[in-house]
């Protein structure tokens, strides 16, 4: 089920400041404040897959870093415009410009992670969402997300030598927020 959203812009921050804000402790389908805002951060793309298999919302997800913190890592993913919510989204559009601009600069992904070597410094915004944690890929200490990316504009690609995280690996400790007891938001009846 699609949680509620209305949002506001915050402006621009940094993938460090998203991943310290608190996560809620149970989520539910009322938003947190974080969640109701469109953020753009500057970060490195250190790779991306798209979501897919039996299970796959066939998302485009992508991992994060920032710049200044390459190990400090967050996810931002572009609905498929099949996509149950994102069909009936006023930012429907949006989704298509980034889906296509992402595959015109990188080609199309795969159902694996691919990392980029040299990686690229992307500037992105996107509404703020707090997942639930399940070991994914350039996941948050706290599952903060930019889903849905609204925009990306890619700056530059950097050097090979640039260093980069050798594994992108979920945070040994999280501090994510959990659905209720039978795996609902803790709202839903």
């Amino acid at each position: 089920m699609t949680r509620r959203t209305s949002t506001s812009r915050r402006g621009t921050t940094s993938i460090a400041e998203l991943v310290a804000l608190r996560a809620p402790e149970v989520l539910s389908h009322e938003r947190s404040s974080a969640e109701k805002q469109v953020f753009s951060v500057e970060a490195v793309l250190l790779g991306w897959k798209q979501e897919a298999g039996e299970h796959g919302d066939h998302d485009f997800h992508l991992a994060l870093a920032d710049p200044n913190d390459v190990s400090r890592t967050m996810i931002a993913e572009v609905p498929a415009v099949e996509c149950r919510g994102a069909c009936s989204s006023l930012q429907a559009q949006h989704f298509v410009e980034v889906r296509q601009a992402l595959t015109a600069q990188l080609a199309e992904p795969q159902a694996h992670f691919r990392r980029f070597t040299p990686a690229w410094v992307v500037r992105v915004e996107g509404v703020g969402f707090f997942d639930v944690f399940h070991g994914q890929i350039g996941v948050a200490e706290n599952c903060m997300e930019l889903h849905p990316l609204l925009k990306v504009e890619f700056v530059r690609q950097l050097s090979p030598e640039f260093p980069l995280p050798r594994r992108i690996e979920p945070p040994a400790e999280h501090h994510c927020g959990r659905l209720d007891r039978d795996g609902r938001f803790a709202d839903e009846e």
